[in-house]
């Protein structure tokens, strides 16, 4: 009879490690999808970043010269208003975000990407 309980530990030891291992595995790869992502929205952060450096200044912010002249609010406004609508034609549509759930491996991986 104890042969048989102490197998019976042994069997359930052996599937606890099992399904330890594979969790950790799950948690791993969804650690390392997590970091992927991160990598790229760096990527996507430098790139608008490389962008916004080689362009040209805005010209939407009143120079003091302009605005000691009397620089008409009305035309600033215009000239303000056009160029936020050009920048925003220039932009792709966004699409719809789904939410994800994270385990605290893959919590933590987020927590290490922006650092």
């Amino acid at each position: 009879r104890e042969n048989g309980a102490l197998k019976l530990r042994v069997a359930r030891s052996e599937l606890d490690e099992e399904h330890k291992f594979r969790q950790e595995k799950r948690e791993r790869m969804r650690a390392a999808e997590i970091e992927e992502e991160c990598r790229a929205k760096n990527r996507k952060i430098e790139q608008m970043r490389d962008l916004f450096e080689t362009r040209t200044p805005p010209t939407s912010t009143p120079r003091n010269a302009e605005l000691l002249a009397g620089g008409s609010v009305a035309r600033l406004r215009s000239r303000f208003n056009a160029e936020q609508s050009s920048s925003r034609a220039a932009k792709p549509p966004r699409g719809p975000v789904a939410r994800q759930t994270r385990s605290k491996s893959a919590s933590r991986a987020m927590k290490n990407c922006f650092v």
